[in-house]
């Protein structure tokens, strides 16, 4: 995992892959965060679930709230353009689509991307670049099972 986070040159990027990698979250549920939907004082984020469609109360891990904090404090005025979204769309960035967060479409094009950079497709190239929400998930484990064999 280490190898991968390593390359991630964008903070967006990086805590949106944080979020996926340690609270399990599948790619639609990651971009469409909103800082409304975070408890700041118990740490808690309600998601509402894509495949169960019901709302999942999650805590969130002190390393990655902290690391939420860091992203927000810079942010905070696009974050607020943006209806509240952590993840929103950067400015010229087009879409056809009307809302404030990032596409699927995207953020699975750029782990594809950072899973290149990171030489990872080679040990464990086809399932990385399934863009599918199963495919993801598989790469994650993946990744996490070539983190773990490699480490000593």
């Amino acid at each position: 995992m280490q190898t991968f986070f390593r390359v991630i040159d964008n903070p967006k990027l990086r805590l949106l892959f944080s979020y996926q990698a340690q609270l399990g979250l599948r790619v639609g549920e990651a971009v469409k965060l909103n800082i409304k939907d975070i408890d700041f004082q118990t740490r808690e984020l309600t998601i509402k679930s894509e495949k169960s469609n019901t709302l999942d109360i999650l805590i969130i891990p002190i390393p990655l709230f902290r690391q939420t904090l860091e992203y927000i404090k810079p942010n905070n005025k696009q974050i607020e353009s943006s209806v509240g979204y952590l993840f929103f769309k950067e400015e010229g960035y087009y879409s056809e689509r009307n809302e404030q967060y990032l596409s699927k479409n995207y953020v699975r094009n750029r782990f594809r991307f950072y899973v290149q950079r990171a030489g990872l497709d080679k040990v464990y190239g086809t399932v990385a670049m399934k863009p599918t929400t199963t495919g993801l998930l598989e790469a994650w484990i993946g990744l996490q099972r070539i983190a773990c064999a490699t480490m000593p």
